[in-house]
Order: C-alpha cells, then sequence, then structure tokens
C-alpha cells in the first residue's frame, strides 16, 4: 500500500505507522537536494550498521517526514530514526556518545526502540515519534529490514 498523501495544514501523515519501501521514501520524501542528501545517508546507516544487526524495522518521524520545510532553520536538518530493539537485548549496544558521533557524520538521530524521551519524562520515543510538536497524533514511516525480504511479521 503506499504512502497516504500529507495533511496540507499540518505536514503530517495521518495517524497510525505507515509501512514504506525505500523507493517510495525517496519518492515522497527525497524532494530537493538537502533531503536527498539525507536519504543518502540513511541508506548508509541502514545498510552498515541496522540491517546487519538484525534489528527488523525502523520507525522515521520528525520534519523530514512532513513536506514542509523550514529554509530559515536549515530543516530538515536530520532524520530521527528509532529501530527495534529490546531493554536488555540491544543489538546495536547504543550509547548517547554514539548517538552523537552518527548524528554529526551522517545527520540521522538514531535511538532504540526501548528509549524514553529523557531521564525526567519516562514517554517512550515511539509514543513521541507519534505526535508533534503541537500534539497532534501524525504518522510515521516504517521500513522493514531488506536483508530479511522486507516482511511484516
Amino acid at each position: 500500500m503506499p504512502l497516504p498523501e500529507v495533511d496540507s495544514t499540518t505536514g503530517n501523515l495521518p495517524e497510525g505507522d505507515h509501512v514504506a519501501t525505500w523507493d517510495e521514501l525517496d519518492e515522497r520524501f527525497g524532494v530537493d537536494p538537502r533531503r536527498r542528501r539525507r536519504l543518502r545517508d540513511l541508506r548508509v546507516v541502514l545498510d552498515d550498521l541496522v540491517w546487519p544487526s538484525g534489528s527488523g524495522r525502523v520507525w522515521i518521524d520528525g520534519s523530514f517526514i512532513t513536506l514542509i520545510d523550514y529554509p530559515e532553520a536549515g530543516r530538515p536538518r536530520d532524520i530521527d530514526v528509532c529501530y527495534e530493539a529490546v531493554l536488555g537485548h540491544d543489538p546495536l549496544n547504543w550509547t548517547d556518545a554514539r548517538r552523537q558521533t552518527l548524528w554529526k557524520r551522517r545527520k540521522v538521530d538514531l535511538m532504540p526502540s526501548y528509549t524514553t524521551t529523557n531521564r525526567f519524562d519516562r514517554t517512550p520515543i515511539l509514543d513521541r515519534f507519534r505526535v508533534d510538536e503541537e500534539g497532534r497524533a501524525r504518522g510515521t514511516v516504517v521500513l522493514l529490514n531488506e536483508l530479511d525480504g522486507g516482511q511484516d511479521d
């Protein structure tokens, strides 16, 4: 099923997790040089780090999956990505230091799915992904591990 259209007022995808292929993500959101550069960086991260770890899916969120640009703020300046992992069994053994290094190098903010918003606000990161800055429900894009044949279990 193709990605749904974004809301013309908010720029958000409709509420829900929307499974997409790489080509669908690229076609919909790789609309200018900055976004295409971010997609190239994401592809490197997925192919070199996330998929080989055995993670089955990633969720993509944030300004990257809207069609509202904020050129004055240099947005979208990164891609927010959450990879499937369970606390105590994180295939990437992710740390804040590795996260910061990756963001500086590739502008991909990669977090395991068990992460919370911060140490004071224990909201699961995936719940935060599903709400915009105004508190409105929004959708995420889900990519499945292509090394597993891209199957949704």
